[in-house]
């Protein structure tokens, strides 16, 4: 088996036991079992935790034979142990494996929450479900694409894991005023969920790109600040109906990420900046112009 068929059957692996699972989340929070929709999810973010793993282990094991000339059976057993398993213990490949994570936590807890919050709309939870999926299998390949090229960022795969990424972004604002909201959370509650979720996002992307300068998470703090009052704004100003609130929050967002990233591959220029505000300006005239304000709840 070559490398391409095994990306491939790890791809459909993946991707089928998550398309499966959430399909099995939906159709048990219409059926109001809580508990069983919370340990469900549980199990499949485990599933999750141990995929990112087996792939990261897989790709950067340690491959050094163990000497067996003068050790002892034990001593041997412990040898083998500490060198199959070292890399997890160096920080670099620490720091990768965290990154790697981000995403998919937070892309799948969004999507659990979404599907909680609409547990008897069958259409919007196919969307979720699909859309969620196919987010899933483009992160995944990607990252054995990047663990594949020892870690090596490669554009044409970077361009297609942004775009995927704007899905996870999307969907965690949603989840987040739409849990907000229907809990009744407080304005200083958002504000903290918000910017922890636009840090962690950006700081994943940054990564993505090579750029692990600790200097940024000045950089990227502020950025993540920004999103908070702007998420603050929203959530005071906004109806009910969070996935066009998620959609201001989005727009934001990709204007904010894309100020930072031009200007650190020194390509930022005037022309980069208006057709980012413009891009932004639109999107969020069109959505005040088909909102209506007064079917606030309160």
């Amino acid at each position: 088996m070559n490398v391409h068929q095994h990306k491939i059957i790890s791809a459909l692996i993946v991707t089928t036991i998550t398309f499966l699972g959430l399909e099995s989340l939906a159709v048990i929070i219409g059926l109001n079992q809580l508990s069983a929709f919370v340990t469900t999810a549980v199990y499949l973010f485990l599933f999750h935790v141990f995929w990112v793993a087996f792939v990261f282990d897989l790709h950067l094991k340690h491959t050094q034979a163990v000497s067996v000339t003068s050790a002892r059976y034990a001593a041997l057993v412990r040898s083998a142990i500490i060198h199959r398993f070292q890399h997890f213990f160096h920080w670099p490949y620490v720091r990768h494996f965290l990154n790697y994570f981000i995403l998919p936590s937070v892309l799948f807890w969004a999507a659990v929450i979404l599907l909680y919050l609409n547990p008897f709309a069958s259409e919007l939870k196919q969307i979720i479900a699909i859309f969620s999926t196919l987010t899933f299998a483009a992160y995944y390949w990607h990252m054995k694409e990047h663990l594949s090229a020892n870690l090596e960022a490669h554009h044409k795969w970077l361009r297609l894991l942004g775009t995927t990424k704007l899905f996870a972004v999307y969907f965690a604002f949603a989840a987040i005023l739409g849990f907000s909201w229907y809990y009744g959370l407080g304005k200083h509650i958002v504000f903290y969920y918000v910017l922890a979720a636009a840090f962690f996002l950006i700081h994943q992307a940054l990564f993505s790109y090579g750029y692990h300068r600790s200097s940024l998470l000045i950089v990227n703090f502020v950025a993540a600040v920004i999103m908070g009052f702007v998420g603050t704004w929203v959530y005071s100003n906004w109806t009910y109906q969070y996935f066009t609130g998620a959609l201001i929050l989005l727009a934001m967002y990709n204007t904010v990420w894309g100020f930072i990233h031009h200007s650190l591959d020194r390509t930022f220029t005037t022309k980069v900046a208006l057709e980012y505000l413009v891009m932004g300006i639109l999107v969020v005239s069109i959505i005040f112009a088909t909102h209506n304000f007064g079917t606030r709840i309160i």
